[in-house]
């Protein structure tokens, strides 16, 4: 029954809306992933999903011309003549095949690479100019995998029951989000969110948005979580990189492409590695493909995260904008594996020479009404990227377990079984929760318990705190929710011999904000960035 589901999902997604569909492969039939599709001097595209397979939503019938990219293959034009939809195109790309007789270097003389560098770095302002104030929408998918999750961690049982498989591994997190971006540069961005969907969970908001993934290299730095990287493009770049021409191309419009190797002159600073793409005579980028190691952005956790971008090239216009970006993320912890991926499309651009004043408020974001309560029919019409089959069968998997936990019965159930008073409750904690579904409301408390592991620091020695929390209010699924909370915490330092108490009382007005008054003693580290969490500390 559960693979029916998915097969009907499937066909459902196929063939519900006017579209150019295929597969895009080597000559030898493998699968290429994440291939940016375009129409020709437009801005309607979209981007193959990790099975080579694409959707490109086209309403009209009549002639295009599709034009198919991706690093490391031949740039292919295909002309069509659509007379009914949909419209199959499958489509083999051959690697691209880079010169290299004109990269004799003679003696210890410079490597190409520098100049052309040179040029790009003093071009950057007028190419960043060119394409820096424009509308356009926005397509996110985030997928995240775990592999080797124990049955146990630190004593306690961990409930991998209908996510996981019998070795611990399977999708933990997947989702999708449609919004319109309005951007000026440097970093003015505002976006709308106009869908949002999370595999499992009806209700929620994911995290994706164009913030925060808004890369521009033309810039010095490029912010990845408060870790600034020194953008290639930078105008101190040589100081941190060195760079090698490994060979040029020319793409489908004649423009010849130089693949540049860029190498890290010194380990541990802030630096990426990979190719950088550079167009000649225009000197803008055509390509990213880069590695970020953990290490580099303070995150040991990550082992290394890939960042992809696209450029297309509109003859209209004459500009190269960015039409998709990827990320791989590889990370692990105690033996467990993550992996990750994030697919980034942009389409339908609408450029400016200027924006009315006014246009960007403190307002970067908003979502539209019912945001997250669309429909599949919705989503297989809009989606631009293709849900894999393994994308397919966790939403059927995840959708149904959601609605086994909505049900009322067996919320219910859970509740007055959570409820339930121990003896030991006292000493380790209790907690109780009640949802009035009428009347759309909730009150919840909590007590820490007395048996949280003690850690060390250097002011209080050896330490212990626990706490009581409670709050109440709407209990529906809106961001206009408002709800009240209040909150104590006790700290005991064994080495200072004081009780710290601090007391914190808050109210959330929805969408207007949230008040709160806190008072009390607490202890912090200088740094607030916590650079010596309080578990190295011990």
């Amino acid at each position: 029954m559960h693979k029916f589901f998915t097969l009907l999902l499937l066909f459902a997604g196929l063939a519900g809306h006017s579209q150019v569909k295929g597969r895009i492969t080597e000559t030898n039939g493998t699968a290429i992933s994440f291939v940016s599709v375009v129409i020709e001097n437009t801005y309607t595209g979209t981007t193959a999903n990790d099975e080579g397979f694409y959707e490109l939503p086209i309403k009209d019938k009549g002639s295009f011309t599709l034009v198919f990219q991706s690093i490391g293959y031949k740039t292919k034009k295909i002309p069509v003549n659509i007379t009914s939809f949909p419209h199959v195109v499958n489509v083999q790309l051959e690697e691209e095949n880079y010169k290299m007789d004109e990269l004799v270097i003679e003696g210890k003389g410079e490597d190409p690479a520098y100049a052309i560098m040179r040029q790009a770095i003093a071009r950057r302002k007028e190419n960043s100019e060119k394409s820096g104030r424009f509308e356009a929408d926005f397509y996110s998918k985030g997928i995240f995998r775990v592999k080797n999750v124990p049955k146990t961690f630190m004593g306690q049982k961990v409930d991998t029951e209908g996510v996981l498989d019998s070795t611990g591994s399977g999708i933990i997190y997947l989702s999708e989000t449609v919004s319109h971006i309005t951007f000026e540069q440097p970093n003015n961005l505002k976006e709308r969110i106009i869908a949002d969907k999370i595999s499992g969970d009806n209700n929620g908001f994911s995290y994706n948005s164009a913030h925060g993934t808004f890369y521009n290299f033309y810039e010095d730095y490029i912010d990845f979580d408060e870790v600034m990287m020194v953008s290639p493009l930078a105008k101190g770049s040589f100081g941190y990189y060195k760079f090698k021409l490994e060979g040029t191309f020319e793409d489908d419009n004649g423009f010849l492409i130089n693949k540049i190797k860029v190498i890290a002159k010194r380990d541990k600073e802030p630096v990426f590695e990979g190719y950088i793409y550079i167009i000649d005579d225009f000197y803008a980028i055509y390509a990213i493909d880069f590695d970020i190691k953990g290490y580099r952005i303070q995150m040991p956790i990550l082992k290394n995260l890939n960042l992809q971008q696209n450029f297309s090239y509109n003859e209209n216009n004459k500009l190269w904008s960015k039409n998709s970006q990827t990320f791989d993320i590889d990370a692990g912890l105690f033996g467990i594996g993550f992996t990750g991926k994030m697919t980034h499309v942009y389409s339908n651009y609408k450029f400016y020479d200027k924006f009315d004043q006014g246009t960007f408020t403190d307002e970067i974001g908003s979502y539209e009404k019912d945001a997250n309560k669309k429909d599949s029919v919705y989503w297989n019409a809009i989606r631009p990227v293709p849900l894999s089959s393994e994308e397919i069968s966790d939403y059927v998997k995840k959708d149904s377990i959601n609605a086994k936990f909505e049900n009322p019965a067996y919320k219910d159930s859970v509740s007055r079984a959570r409820n339930k008073f121990h003896l030991f409750d006292p000493i380790g904690g209790y907690s109780y929760s009640k949802s009035d579904k009428d009347k759309k409301t909730y009150t919840y408390a909590n007590y820490d318990g007395i048996l949280q592991l003690p850690m060390y620091n250097t002011v209080q020695g050896w330490n212990a705190e626990t706490g009581i929390t409670f709050s109440m209010g709407d209990n529906s699924d809106s961001l206009r929710r408002k709800y009240t909370s209040a909150s104590v915490k006790f700290n005991y330092g064994l080495a200072e011999d004081r009780l710290r108490v601090q007391g914190t009382l808050a109210h959330t007005f929805g969408k207007l904000g949230t008040l709160f008054f806190r008072g009390g003693n607490s202890i912090e580290q200088f740094n607030p960035n916590e650079p010596i969490t309080p578990l190295v500390n011990t």
